[in-house]
């Protein structure tokens, strides 16, 4: 008697011995019932068949936005770098010379209106009323002057001429005075609203030239975002790079994916979020990876997973994440294998 166990995928057929049959001996039976419990197991393990996949990484290419010579490059292929580590420099005495003299209008632009809001000193308005009081001696002593060549110009003793002159010099000291005076006026009341905000404008000007020459200096220099390992350096020490090459190929530590295919039947058990385990070889742990990206179009297998246990034809490719701190036993290009239970 003859019966079939199992599934679509899997049948097992057992051959029961009836009692009018000749008894088998008990070795007999034993391995019948061994072979029925190993086909029961093969079973099994045909509906967890791991669908095939590959390690992938999403590299990030770090540039300069302006053009120069590599001054500095100060990592190599294969190192492990933190976040914000200078990676390379380019040449940038232009840019430095300008920031310095940014930063020298800036302070002279400063100065001026600290000036202008703290007003004369004391000290300089005593010299301003020293100056005051001499101009008027001068003024009194060029009065005097022109009265005595008036007088002697009647007497015929002084030609008119002089006596035009001293009246001129006369006039002269006394408008210096009056100068003096109200220069001593305006340097004692406070500085008009208008010359502040002027003045606060041209500080406001020379603080943003600053800051834009220190940004073109800044931007010689280049660091990394996040930490990462550096996969290649395209540039060399000396040579010259355009703006926006790339220099450094730079690996983030969050930028290890895992790439696997499934058939349109096993789209019903995933879902972004869902965990799947990465199993990667002989002697490394099991990863538990998060998927993240289900794409909505089937393709060919690729040949990279097609083999006996993968006979679809057409799959769509499912992507994962590992959690960060086990995604460096992972390497880009490496085959794996992937559970979705």
């Amino acid at each position: 008697m003859e019966f079939e166990l199992g599934s679509s995928n899997c049948v097992v057929r057992l051959i029961m011995v009836s009692k009018t049959e000749p008894d088998l001996n008990a070795l007999t039976r034993t391995a019948i019932c061994i072979l029925l419990c190993l086909g029961l197991v093969a079973c099994s393990r045909s509906s967890d068949t791991p669908y095939q996949g590959y390690v992938e990484g999403d590299w990030i290419y770090l540039s300069a936005g302006q053009s120069g010579q590599i001054a500095n490059l100060q990592v190599g292929r294969g190192e492990q770098v933190a976040a914000n580590t200078e990676l390379f420099s380019l040449r940038s005495t232009v840019e430095q010379v300008a920031v310095d003299g940014a930063m020298q209008m800036w302070l002279a632009a400063k100065a001026r209106l600290a000036d202008l809001v703290s007003g004369k000193r004391s000290l300089e308005l005593d010299v301003l009323k020293a100056r005051i009081l001499q101009a008027k001696l001068d003024a009194r002593r060029a009065a005097a002057q022109w009265r005595r060549d008036q007088q002697q110009v009647g007497l015929g003793a002084v030609a008119q001429q002089q006596a035009d002159n001293a009246k001129v010099a006369a006039l002269i000291a006394a408008a210096h005075v009056q100068e003096l005076e109200r220069q001593l006026v305006l340097d004692s009341l406070a500085p008009r609203a208008h010359r502040l905000e002027e003045q606060e404008a041209l500080v406001a000007a020379a603080y943003a030239s600053f800051v834009q020459a220190q940004q073109m200096l800044d931007e010689r220099s280049v660091r990394t975002p996040v930490a990462g390992t550096v996969d290649d350096t395209l540039y060399r020490l000396g040579e010259w790079v355009p703006a926006g090459r790339p220099v450094i190929k730079l690996l983030p530590v969050a930028g290890i994916k895992v790439r696997f295919f499934v058939p349109r039947k096993a789209l019903d058990s995933l879902r972004p979020g869902a965990i799947v385990h990465v199993v990667v070889g002989e002697g490394v742990p099991r990863l538990n990876a998060k998927v993240t990206f289900i794409s909505s179009k089937a393709e060919y297998t690729p040949p990279v997973v097609f083999n006996n246990n993968s006979d679809d034809r057409l799959v769509y490719m499912v992507e994962a994440r590992p959690s960060t701190i086990k995604a460096d036993a992972l390497r880009p290009g490496v085959p794996v294998e992937v559970s979705v239970r």
